[in-house]
């Protein structure tokens, strides 16, 4: 079949959405003609594809939708289904689709930025009556500024209601789907998740450690948690255990200084940006993997590098983590540093439970594998331009 990713951008060194998108491409391309089409061509970093990339200027965010409309009308003779990737480009879509545009579009939901103008503010129930008024008051953008913009909120109310004129939409997550759905968004949608990278090192071999370490991997902003984290280990009060800290974000200022405040630096360490196939030897050297987001993330690949590692897991109770990890992972409630340390406790200290976890994590991740997850694309492209699929929300 002839398959169209539409896209904001494609960026070849960028990690999470942009790694998917890669590893998405390399597999499809097998059994599909694959082209990729960038709507806000400055915004790539690629020095060569291993599919065609067709590249669209756009000035604004709403030259890029009205952009996207237009190439979709444009590629319709050499497309059998358009597949778009970035979430505030699928009311495009919808559009498209509204005025008899002939080929089937279907939207894949990997985040909140078709409809929301702040994630720090998502805490899974915000959205259920996100009125415009809120979407205005809830973006930080300078108050002086928010009028000249009025448009794009407007875009952004509407946004739910667009989208839900395409053919089909792909969740990477029951929790993603359902706050979607929640929020208003009406139309067919399968749960089909990111799969893990089979070429991702876990052959590092684990030295011995003079001190259990608890690990996590991450952007270092509000709403991974991460201050809660450092909370807890400090509560922790222990010297046989480390914590590591990989990443780097707007609160790492922040967060050093609360670990010096807190005295316990001899024992927290901050890796910054480590380079992807570095990342394998930091896994395999660890006690247990820490996920502690307070808002419900859509996803989280570092979960399923974890998991490709046998590693035990500790992951906030709210969106996707809880369900990726399943019986790897022990939960606490967002922000409850008091109920993680206590939950730290009990997987660094119990050998048994850590392996019955660690036996979990090597169960679990094969359900993320790319044959099966690319089958389940593959059905649905089918299904799509067949137009033989059947309503599936829940």
């Amino acid at each position: 079949m002839n398959i169209k990713i539409i896209t904001v951008k494609y960026n070849a060194e960028g990690g999470g959405a942009n790694h998917s998108l890669r590893l998405l491409v390399e597999k499809l391309r097998s059994n599909h003609n694959i082209e990729i089409l960038t709507v806000k061509s400055e915004l790539n970093h690629y020095k060569k594809s291993s599919v065609p990339i067709r590249e669209v200027s756009a000035n604004s965010k709403i030259d890029a939708i009205y952009n996207s409309v237009q190439s979709m009308k444009l590629f319709e003779d050499e497309t059998d289904i358009y597949h778009i990737f970035s979430p505030p480009l699928i009311p495009a879509g919808g559009i498209y689709r509204k005025l008899n545009g002939s080929v089937p579009v279907i939207g894949r939901l990997n985040s909140y930025n078709m409809f929301c103008t702040n994630f720090s503010k998502m805490d899974g129930e915000c959205h259920k009556n996100c009125t415009l008024l809120n979407k205005i008051n809830h973006d930080d953008k300078d108050t002086i500024k928010k009028p000249t913009e009025m448009h794009k909120y407007i875009y952004r109310h509407s946004s739910l209601k667009l989208a839900s004129y395409i053919d089909q939409a792909i969740a990477i997550s029951p929790a993603i789907k359902k706050i979607h759905h929640s929020a208003g968004l009406s139309v067919p949608t399968d749960v089909i998740p990111n799969f893990y990278d089979s070429s991702f090192s876990t052959n590092s071999s684990p030295t011995n450690l003079l001190k259990k370490k608890i690990l996590y991997v991450g952007r270092l902003e509000h709403s991974k948690g991460v201050s809660t984290l450092i909370d807890a280990f400090a509560k922790l009060d222990r010297d046989d255990v480390s914590l590591e800290i990989i990443g780097d974000g707007p609160e790492r200022d922040k967060l050093e200084m609360a670990v010096k405040k807190k005295s316990i630096e001899n024992n927290v360490s901050f890796g910054g940006w480590v380079k992807y196939n570095e990342l394998s030897n930091l896994y395999s050297n660890s006690t247990v993997f820490v996920h502690p987001g307070v808002w419900p993330e859509p996803f989280g690949r570092t979960i399923l590098e974890a998991m490709q590692h046998q590693l035990p897991l500790i992951v906030s109770d709210t969106g996707a983590p809880p369900w990726i990890a399943q019986d790897a992972a022990l939960t606490f409630e967002p922000r409850d540093s008091s109920m993680l340390a206590d939950v730290l406790s009990v997987v660094i200290d119990d050998q048994k439970k850590q392996a019955k976890m660690a036996d979990a994590s090597e169960s679990r991740v094969k359900d993320f594998s790319p044959d099966i997850v690319i089958s389940q694309i593959d059905k649905l492209y089918r299904q799509v331009a067949k137009k033989d699929y059947k309503l599936s929300i829940t």
